[in-house]
Parts: structure tokens; sequence; C-alpha cells
């Protein structure tokens, strides 16, 4: 698989997506969050364990930021924000 998931998505949107994770997620996190944004096989070692019905959660999500900025509200959403982000680089 390759990295499409991001092919539908406004590059602005992208960027506030990311963003708004890195605010969300802390520090440790950022730091995570831009090595596997920088690094195309680290995106696709976690894309390519997604369905595509997730995969297109994911397209709408960062396409609504205040849908996503709401959902990261909940600390339960984060924590698994942070796993799913952790066993994508092993």
């Amino acid at each position: 698989m390759n990295n499409d998931i991001f092919d539908k998505v406004d590059k602005d949107k992208l960027e506030k997506a990311v963003q708004l994770l890195k605010d969300k997620l802390g520090p440790a996190a950022a730091a995570r969050i831009d090595s596997t944004m920088s690094d195309p096989q680290m995106i696709n070692s976690l894309t390519s364990k997604m369905s595509q019905k997730d995969k297109d959660n994911v397209v709408r999500l960062i396409n609504n930021p205040m849908a996503m900025k709401a959902l990261l509200s909940s600390p339960k959403v984060a924590e698994l924000v942070k796993q799913f982000m952790d066993k994508g680089g092993r």
C-alpha cells in the first residue's frame, strides 16, 4: 500500500490536524508525530494496518477540525491515538 490516505485531504487541513494532535497529545507525542509524518515508510506502516473504513474515517476527521477537536478532548481517545502511534513505528 502507499500513502494515498492523505491524497484525499486538503494540505492546510492536514497541517492543522497534525498541529491539533501535537497540541492535544503533548511534547513527547509531538516529536513522534513529526518523525512519523516525515517518514513515508512509517506512515505506510500505520495506514497499512487500517481498513478502508478506518482510513475514510481518518480523512473525514482531518477534513472536519471541529469533530477532530471534540474527539481528541476525550482522554481515552487521546490515549488510544498515542498507542496507535507507538505501534506504527515497530
